[in-house]
């Protein structure tokens, strides 16, 4: 995998995917053999969830791309322990979010002059990307067997249809 992505390359990898075998047949390839194509293959798949789940947790867009290659560079070097190769893209979901966490830095937060009036509502709150990371810990803490059609439909815009054929149901 290429050491360092330029937005406009990022860009045209989160646009593609292509068909062809499984997510689990492609893993053991590059498990096995470490195939480049494999491995190139799986990217493209799956490189607009990864991105999208780093670009929800991290404002910073380098930040996000460092946590995007991150996330892969962890599947290369585990490929061959990952116990269930047809949930790759809930645990690439995961390993994305967690990578997107440990990267993100605390913000300084200025002092306020004045307190800010009660809210009514809780919601009212929350930041839409506050909300965000709120789904995204719920979603993670779904058993692996619901995340998984979550992250196939929800996150990376599969069809349900589409969502099943690769789960297999």
């Amino acid at each position: 995998m290429t050491a360092n992505f330029r937005p406009v390359e990022l860009g045209r990898l989160v646009g593609s995917a292509d068909l062809g075998p499984g997510d689990a047949e492609l893993l053991r390839r590059y498990a096995a053999t470490r195939d480049p194509e494999a491995f190139a293959v799986l990217v493209r798949r799956h490189a607009r969830c990864v991105l999208g789940a780093c670009r929800r947790v991290l404002a910073d867009p380098h930040a996000a791309e460092d946590a995007f290659q991150a996330t892969f560079l962890q599947l290369a070097r585990k490929a061959h322990t990952l116990r269930t190769p047809a949930a790759l893209t809930a645990w690439l979901y995961r390993t994305a979010r967690r990578t997107a966490l440990r990267h993100r830095r605390p913000a300084t937060q200025p002092t306020p002059t004045h307190r800010p009036a009660p809210a009514r509502n809780p919601l009212d709150l929350l930041t839409a990307r506050e909300l965000l990371a709120t789904i995204e810990d719920e979603i993670d803490r779904l058993p692996e067997s619901y995340r998984l059609p979550v992250v196939l439909c929800y996150i990376d815009g599969l069809s349900k249809g589409a969502a099943a054929e690769r789960l297999g149901l």
